[in-house]
């Protein structure tokens, strides 16, 4: 049977190859897209220790920002004493809360 000239012959081996290389180019845009990265953008290798170190560090930078705004917080406290003792009690109070939640997430 004679072919029309817009038929396109192509070969198994040819379109094996073909899905090999989009398997493996999909792949690796997948592994792009869910690398974890640096803050600067370079993707990061991280073993489990090394990913449970960074995590720890993450949490301990929020935990000394809780700790600075608290003492900010006290600072102003002292220098500002308020007249009515009750309100000052209530902020006293308020931040004690806080340090305690935090003492118990660390």
């Amino acid at each position: 049977m004679p072919r029309s000239p817009l038929e396109i012959e192509v070969s198994r081996r040819w379109l094996a190859s073909l899905l090999w290389s989009v398997l493996h180019l999909g792949l690796l845009l997948l592994g792009a897209f869910v690398s974890p990265t640096s803050p600067d953008g370079k993707p990061l290798l991280l073993s489990p220790r090394r990913a449970s170190l960074s995590e720890y560090r993450r949490l301990a930078a929020g935990w000394t920002q809780e700790l600075t705004a608290a003492n900010g917080e006290l600072v102003a406290l002292l220098e500002n004493v308020p007249a009515d003792l009750l309100t000052s009690n209530e902020q006293l109070e308020r931040i004690t809360a806080r340090l305690q939640a935090l003492a118990s997430e660390i």
